[in-house]
């Protein structure tokens, strides 16, 4: 786990917009997922995060889409 991942918080998710898995296992956020979702599947440029802080975790991924392909940011 990076020293980000440490310091990470379900609030700092919320407040930057991510989609969040909380420690119970729910998806908050989850417009922004099928967002995402919307504009892959309209070819559109899109980005999203997704935090997941279940299971005693804290995991971030950065997912972005550019003309037909997927890119993992981290």
């Amino acid at each position: 786990m990076t020293e980000e991942e440490e310091k990470y918080t379900v609030k700092k998710a919320a407040d930057k917009g991510d989609v969040i898995v909380d420690e119970e296992g729910k998806v908050g956020n989850l417009d922004k997922l099928l967002h995402f979702i919307e504009e892959v599947q309209e070819s559109k440029q899109s980005q999203v995060t997704l935090s997941n802080f279940f299971n005693l975790q804290v995991s971030l991924n950065e997912l972005k889409y550019v003309m037909g392909k997927h890119y993992p940011i981290r």
